[in-house]
């Protein structure tokens, strides 16, 4: 369990480098999927 997640966040680590580039690619994914859900619907 533990060596999966182990696993998992490094290669989270190695795909996408630094945990605050994971948050940021989240968060601009997260708005503009929000800014189509508004154009839908507007």
């Amino acid at each position: 369990m533990w060596t999966t997640h182990f696993f998992f966040s490094s290669r989270m680590k190695f795909m996408f480098g630094h945990h605050e580039t994971i948050a940021k690619w989240i968060n601009s994914f997260i708005f503009h999927f929000n800014l189509k859900l508004c154009g839908i619907i507007l």
